[in-house]
């Protein structure tokens, strides 16, 4: 029970240690084992009910569960109930019994531990060696691959370690062969891995704008301090997508004055936070209080700073998937509530006299566009199959902030300006066509953020210190 209770307070500070460590998941281990006590010290009990609602709390859970259930968590309850109950209840000639028995479900049972070693390596392989998502075609090879990898494994090693090799002579020698041939394959990948990753490791680098400090927990850092900031001080205020702008910003005009005070999954919106957008599901708190810092160091400076840049992707508190807390109650992501966040921003800056430039982020594609460039270089494979389609919802979304800032311009009671900049013009053409790649430069580094040197790139282009930052030559 504590390894249970352990897990789901895990699971609220970080999903990857919840996932991984032992003391997480040794519950599920224990519940196996404690079936197995019942049964040897009390003999196996019989209820046909009972089997076939284990059985039927299987196929719920395949249902029930997806790729965005946390884990391990009271869903994970599910499976190991189930599988409990027809552990403890299944009788010989029952309907589960008859079920669980018939060949095909005996022969994945026997291969079952050997596919559970090999089908992760196997995807992992694939999706390597995919520019963009592996199609359903591949993940069934992939599958087909398993199962035999999975019986080889088996008939060579799992059997003959548990049951003892025969005096085959042949039979050693085989599995030394399949021994050593195995040890050079996982040799030769992490090689092969090693030796092409310098592309990733490089240029596909997080993009932190001037220091990867600038992503702040709690307090500020002077590495986020750029050029002399006592007057005509640019503040950019946001989250990563905040953060990637920077090089941007200062790549024609380094003698900017600039203050980075960004937050990552922490959009600049005042008294809205997305409460399950991070690892942490508390961690909203600490990016209202990041916000309200932000806004407090603006109000105590407002007469030498000149522009505030705000830049956040702004949808994921339009995610009716996602809980948001807006001024203390929690609520549905809605487009309604991300209005209302940025809008109750832009008003408290508005009423500071502050300029403010309100950027629409480049678009996300639904695969990672960084990775499919790194591929595409390996594989000598044309850039250009790593563009891809502007999403609907970034269209909307643009339209929407333009409409936000103009909305704010009229409302505004002194003379304070909004502009909107929509970073889609950058990347995608009037038919909804977005590149990935221009000019020998990798513009992305994954599904949304941009390179350092794409940035670059795309601020001298676009020329962002007069666009965003509202400097004239």
């Amino acid at each position: 029970m504590s390894s249970f209770f352990l897990s789901l307070w895990a699971l609220g500070i970080s999903q990857d240690a919840a996932f991984y460590l032992t003391p997480f998941r040794v519950w599920e281990i224990l519940v196996g084992a404690l079936a197995a006590v019942v049964v040897n010290k009390f003999g196996k009990p019989n209820s046909d009910v009972f089997s076939l609602f284990g059985l039927l709390l299987l196929v719920f859970s395949f249902w029930l569960i997806s790729p965005a259930t946390p884990w391990p968590s009271v869903y994970t309850l599910l499976p190991c109930i189930g599988v409990i109950l027809i552990l403890l209840y299944t009788r010989k000639g029952s309907l589960v019994y008859r079920i669980l028995s018939v060949k095909p479900m005996v022969f994945i049972g026997i291969l079952s531990y050997s596919l559970y070693l090999w089908h992760q390596p196997v995807l992992a392989f694939i999706r390597a060696q995919s520019l963009k998502e592996p199609t359903a075609l591949m993940l069934l090879i992939g599958l087909l691959v398993s199962f035999a990898l999975a019986y080889i494994s088996y008939r060579f090693f799992e059997r003959p370690l548990r049951f003892g090799f025969s005096n085959s002579k042949h039979s050693r020698r085989l599995f030394l062969a399949l021994f050593v041939w195995a040890a050079l394959l996982s040799t030769g990948s992490i090689a092969y891995i090693y030796a092409t990753d310098t592309v990733k490791n490089e240029i596909l680098a997080p993009n932190k704008g001037l220091s990867a400090k600038c992503d702040m927990p709690d307090n500020w850092s002077s590495d986020c301090v750029y050029g002399d900031v006592k007057e005509d001080v640019n503040i950019v205020w946001g989250d990563s997508y905040a953060m990637h702008l920077v090089d941007g910003l200062l790549a024609n005009s380094p003698n900017i004055q600039l203050l980075q005070m960004t937050k990552s999954s922490c959009a600049p919106t005042i008294g809205l936070a997305n409460v399950r957008n991070t690892e942490r599901s508390n961690d909203f708190q600490s990016c209202l209080d990041h916000n309200e810092s932000v806004l407090g160091y603006i109000e105590s400076n407002k007469e030498r700073i000149r522009n505030v840049i705000l830049a956040s992707p702004f949808l994921y508190l339009a995610n009716p998937d996602f809980v948001v807390q807006l001024h203390g109650v929690d609520q549905q992501g809605s487009w309604a509530a991300m209005e209302q966040g940025i809008l109750e921003t832009l008003s408290r800056l508005s009423a500071l006299n502050i300029s403010v430039t309100l950027v629409a982020p480049p678009p996300r594609s639904e695969f990672n566009v960084g990775r499919c460039l790194e591929k595409a270089g390996r594989f000598k494979i044309e850039f250009s199959e790593c563009a891809f389609d502007l999403p609907s919802e970034y269209r909307e979304l643009s339209t929407l902030l333009s409409e936000i800032a103009l909305k704010q311009n009229q409302e505004a009671s002194v003379s304070s300006t909004v502009s909107f900049v929509d970073l889609t013009e950058t990347v995608c053409s009037n038919s909804g066509y977005c590149l990935a790649f221009e000019d020998d430069i990798i513009l992305y580094r994954d599904n949304g953020h941009f390179t350092i040197l794409g940035s670059r790139y795309l601020g001298r282009k676009y020329n962002w210190d007069r666009t965003i930052l509202k400097y004239e030559q």
